[in-house]
């Protein structure tokens, strides 16, 4: 009876990681981009402590797999760097005026916030 239990189990964790390998890139893409868009704005726009975020938002129930994912937090460049190496990486930068943004590989560091709008009276 044993045998045959350890056989299904192994036959369920084979099928799994069969059927849920084509996934792995876009759910490591999500995660990158959201801890480093979490992370961006919780630091930049919220002044809170990268500790507090990891140990009170990005910890709960449904978001342990994001410990996985490293991080990097560029205080000088005010941008936060999240990956799963060898699968995803993405870079959130806090802009004065707009918050932060991924960038998707693109320079964000030019771009201004809009300008107020005019209000007529």
């Amino acid at each position: 009876m044993r045998r045959f239990i350890v056989g299904i189990t192994a036959a369920a964790a084979l099928a799994a990681l069969v059927l849920g390998a084509p996934l792995l890139p876009a759910v490591a893409e999500a995660g990158a981009g959201y801890k480093a868009k979490i992370l961006c704005s919780s630091v930049f726009v919220s002044g809170r402590e990268p500790a507090r975020v990891l140990a009170e938002d990005l910890s709960a129930d449904g978001y342990q797999m994001l410990a996985l994912f490293g991080y990097d937090i560029d205080r000088a460049g005010r941008s936060v760097s999240a990956s799963l190496p060898g699968l995803a990486a993405h870079r959130a930068v806090y802009r004065e005026g707009l918050g932060c943004t991924l960038s998707h590989g693109r320079p964000m560091e030019r771009a201004a916030a809009p300008p107020a709008p005019v209000v007529s009276v």
